[in-house]
């Protein structure tokens, strides 16, 4: 059906998907061949066998991506996590701009996490224009692998400076250390003014209060992130407070 691309094909391969007599993993892989409609790849997806380049098949594109909307919206009434991060998947690579609804509505509410986590790689494929507010749901969640998934694709989103250092400081703020720790080393590796200030507040406030505001957990932490941000403002934070403590390294700085 993949290589012959057609829509009569596409048909053939909704109509599987959609069949829940069918075995999961045929499903699924049914779906996957319905995400690289647009381009799939020169080698047979089963055995690895060399079929040659596609043909351009850019108008059956949109009956790909109404048939894995109209796969998406089926799957409403059955359990079924692996087709839904299949569906999610397959939304994302297809440009299924109608689909990014069904999206949000599974970062939001889906019982796996493993379904959450696709539908917001999903909706960042999309490059859908409410990006912020996903964002702020995402690094909310209440599972760590999708609270580190969306700070590992937050830095190459369209969002502000501004927005993305919001995002940082609330998983700063509020997470578990390993979420402090991951928040850190992608503040870290944001050059913009934003980041700085954030990275320049925290210091103060490790500095004024001691150990009051910033765990002792996630203190280096802050410190490579201040490095890693290249600043000279706050490469000299970080030099003064060595010299204060006497100490011949920043480590030995912070050993109490």
């Amino acid at each position: 059906n993949l290589k012959v691309g057609t829509t009569e094909a596409i048909a053939r391969l909704e109509t599987f998907a959609a069949d829940s007599a069918r075995p999961q993993g045929m499903r699924v892989e049914a779906i996957a061949a319905l995400g690289v409609w647009a381009d799939p790849s020169p080698m047979d997806r089963v055995d690895g066998i060399y079929l040659g380049q596609a043909k351009p098949r850019d108008t059956v594109v949109p009956a790909a991506q109404a048939a894995v909307l109209r796969l998406m919206q089926a799957q409403a009434s059955e359990n079924a996590p692996a087709l839904r991060i299949a569906l999610a998947e397959a939304a994302g690579r297809l440009g299924a701009q109608g689909a990014a609804p069904l999206l949000m509505a599974e970062l939001q509410s889906d019982t796996s996490f493993n379904v959450r986590v696709a539908s917001l790689r999903a909706l960042q494929a999309l490059k859908v224009s409410n990006m912020e507010e996903i964002m702020k749901i995402a690094v909310a969640d209440i599972n760590a692998e999708v609270r580190r998934a969306a700070l590992g694709i937050l830095p190459s989103l369209t969002m502000s400076d501004e927005a993305k250092v919001q995002s940082l400081v609330a998983v700063i703020r509020g997470g578990a250390v390993n979420d402090q720790q991951a928040g850190f080393e992608v503040l870290g590796t944001l050059k913009s003014s934003e980041a700085e200030k954030a990275l320049a507040a925290f210091f103060d406030e490790l500095v004024v209060g001691g150990a009051g505001k910033v765990a002792p957990a996630v203190q280096l932490d802050l410190v490579d992130a201040m490095q890693s941000n290249g600043s000279p403002a706050l490469a000299a934070k970080l030099d003064a407070y060595r010299t204060s403590k006497s100490a011949d390294s920043l480590a030995l700085a912070f050993r109490d």
